[in-house]
Order: C-alpha cells, then structure tokens, then sequence
C-alpha cells in the first residue's frame, strides 16, 4: 500500500489525492506511484528475507527500496537487517568455530 500523501506532483507540487492524474494540472502520476509501489514490494520481501534469516538478500532488497523511496520505516527495517548481519551472522560463525 502506497501513503500517496507523502507525494507531490513533479509540475505543479500539488498534493496527491490518490488519483492517476494531478488535479490541479493534469500530469499522469503514474509512474512515481509505479516506482512508490515496487519500494513497497521491495520492503515487504526484505521483511520476508528476514525472517527466514537471509540476511544479505534481505539487505539487498531493502536498500533498492530505500534507493527508489527512501522512508522512516524503509530506514528503520534497513537498520535492523544490518544489525542481524553484524551481531547474528558473526555470531553464528563464531559458534561454528
């Protein structure tokens, strides 16, 4: 699910109402809701990724998120994937040692 209120047409800066088209000039929005979207899927495999302990994949998928729309939430996921990296993952190869 896309937050269309965080966003502002490109030509006039309007404030999205959750329609294809900016209401004050008419621009198709279409592709920065494309692009707000698939941050979205992205931020959910990384939360998938996760929680079945594929850290490194789920980081990569976080980022490409963070790079496409970068969020509060985005961020905060981001930071706890690189936390189990370093704390998790070094654990467990300290253990295997």
């Amino acid at each position: 699910m896309v937050d269309t209120e965080r966003y502002r047409c490109p030509v006039c800066k309007a404030s999205f109402r959750g329609a294809n088209l900016c209401l004050r000039c008419g621009v198709t929005l279409d592709p920065i809701l494309r692009i707000a979207a698939e941050a979205s899927a992205l931020r959910a495999k990384a939360a998938t990724l996760l929680r079945y302990g594929h850290f490194e994949e789920a980081r990569q998928a976080a980022a490409r998120a963070q790079r496409y729309d970068a969020t509060e939430t985005g961020r905060d996921l981001l930071s706890l994937i690189q936390w189990c990296l370093k704390n998790v993952v070094m654990d467990s190869e300290a253990t295997e040692i």
